[in-house]
């Protein structure tokens, strides 16, 4: 609550569906590092895996349609990331 726009089903989506491709810039640990510094990973940015990182903040700040405005975390996460 609170964070932003947030993106809202019109409709039920079936189970599995593809709901789009998380845009953003491609970081290893060490641009990361350099640009976020010790902190949590911040909103917009998925781990894909131990040393590589999609930062989705520009898409997300854009008014196209992006994944990054899914809530898929914490206790009412509603979307699975597969990477």
């Amino acid at each position: 609550p609170g964070k932003g726009r947030g993106v809202f089903a019109a409709q039920g989506i079936a189970e599995g569906t593809f709901l789009g491709s998380y845009d953003g810039e491609v970081l290893d640990g060490a641009q990361f590092a350099r640009r976020y510094g010790d902190r949590d990973v911040p909103e917009y940015v998925v781990r894909i895996d131990g040393d590589a990182y999609i930062d989705g903040k520009v898409a997300a700040q854009g008014d196209a349609y992006t994944p990054a405005l899914f809530n898929d975390g914490g206790a009412r996460s509603n979307v699975v990331r597969y990477c």
